[in-house]
């Protein structure tokens, strides 16, 4: 088995590294979107309010770390470039803007806001400015007042002037909730204000009544928050199992609240029966509700996710999560990290383990950052990896 402490020398010492010279666009201001297969940075296609807030986590998250001046300063450059660029002038943040900061798509979408509302906590708890929070109640504002839907839970995305309004309507996603339930739990624990914690719990209740249904996460919904109707309501990704596990975990050590937990099982034990590949190791991208696999490919970000949910149910006394633990570890390494240069990995592999792509996404190093600091924290607890 690899080193307890691999991934985190591999983040620390040849990965952030890199990002903390490459990521910044030192010409146009904020974050560039990507690092080519030569480890070029690019921002052709644009920038997106959610890479620039991943990115702000990252740096803001880094300085907690490591104390290093540079990632602070990254990171504050990122929270200017948003703040200056970002903004809608209706309200909210924009989805996409160009490398210089015009506006190349103004929808705003509920899953943008959530990673600029995480983006926020972590910057105000990294830099110590009330000025990040200030942005986080602006951007809670937008949310309560524009994007609430009459049946629980918020809409997809608030329209701007030129939508076409009779353009049918996309399903309803669980996901964007989820990273709102992410971003109000780290701004409880930044700010230490119970409403934060209150629509944490908001989140909870409709991943209970809804999200949750016979046993699997499911992905799609009608606007009464039903599956919808045909394949692709019972579609569900073992990578949001995992991630709701994780997250599940840190709202019942937040609240006292245990009664969550039963559903953080049953997410956890059919992630694992039915979303691993046995001749891998890795976690699929997309499976049905009945364990069939709709796409057996994997992107980075199941295996990261896959990693923080082992942790954490390893801190919950679940011994098999040891050896799921480690037999993670050992595949994301080998299949995504082996024998790439400095800063690199393998984003997302075919079903025989090619490579699909070859460029290096800046919005991954956010999966990459907080599962390591899950695996850091669970080695510092002294919670053997082993399963006896």
């Amino acid at each position: 088995m690899i080193a307890k402490r691999f991934l985190s020398e591999w983040y620390y010492k040849k990965t952030l590294p890199v990002w903390r010279t490459l990521a910044i666009d030192q010409e146009q201001g904020g974050f560039h979107e990507e690092l080519n297969a030569s480890l070029v940075p690019e921002s052709t296609g644009g920038k997106r309010m959610m890479v620039q807030a991943r990115q702000i986590f990252v740096f803001s998250h880094a300085y907690l770390q490591t104390r290093n001046p540079i990632d602070l300063q990254n990171a504050e450059r990122g929270f200017q470039f948003l703040s200056q660029y970002g903004p809608h002038a209706q309200g909210g943040w924009h989805h996409k803007v160009d490398r210089k900061g015009d506006p190349v798509d103004p929808m705003r979408y509920l899953y943008d806001h959530a990673f600029v509302l995480f983006a926020m906590a972590w910057f105000g708890r990294a830099s110590g400015s009330t000025v990040a929070l200030d942005v986080a109640d602006a951007t809670i504002d937008f949310i309560e007042t524009e994007m609430v839907h009459p049946k629980g839970g918020y809409v997809e995305s608030a329209p701007n002037a030129l939508d076409n309004l009779d353009k049918p309507k996309e399903p309803r996603k669980q996901n964007p909730h989820m990273h709102l339930l992410e971003a109000f739990l780290a701004l409880f624990q930044t700010s230490g204000d119970d409403w934060w914690l209150e629509r944490a719990s908001r989140i909870v209740a409709l991943l209970k009544r809804y999200f949750f249904v016979e046993g699997s996460l499911r992905e799609y919904f009608t606007d009464t928050w039903a599956p919808v109707p045909g394949a692709m309501g019972r579609i569900t990704e073992p990578g949001h199992h995992y991630e709701w596990v994780w997250l599940l975990h840190q709202y019942a050590a937040l609240t006292n609240d245990i009664s969550i937990i039963p559903i953080a099982t049953d997410l956890y034990h059919f992630a694992n029966a039915n979303g691993v590949d046995e001749m891998s190791g890795g976690v699929f991208d997309e499976i049905s509700s009945s364990g069939q696999v709709l796409k057996p490919f994997r992107r980075l970000w199941p295996q990261t996710e896959s990693l923080k949910a082992h942790s954490a149910r390893r801190r919950f006394g679940e011994k098999e999560a040891a050896y799921n633990l480690e037999q993670a570890i050992e595949t994301l390494h080998q299949h995504h990290l082996e024998a790439m240069p400095n800063g690199a990995w393998r984003e997302h592999l075919g079903k025989s383990g090619e490579p699909l792509r070859t460029d290096i996404p800046g919005s991954s190093l956010y999966h990459l950052a907080m599962a390591i600091a899950e695996l850091d924290a669970l080695v510092d607890t002294g919670i053997t990896f082993d399963n006896r």
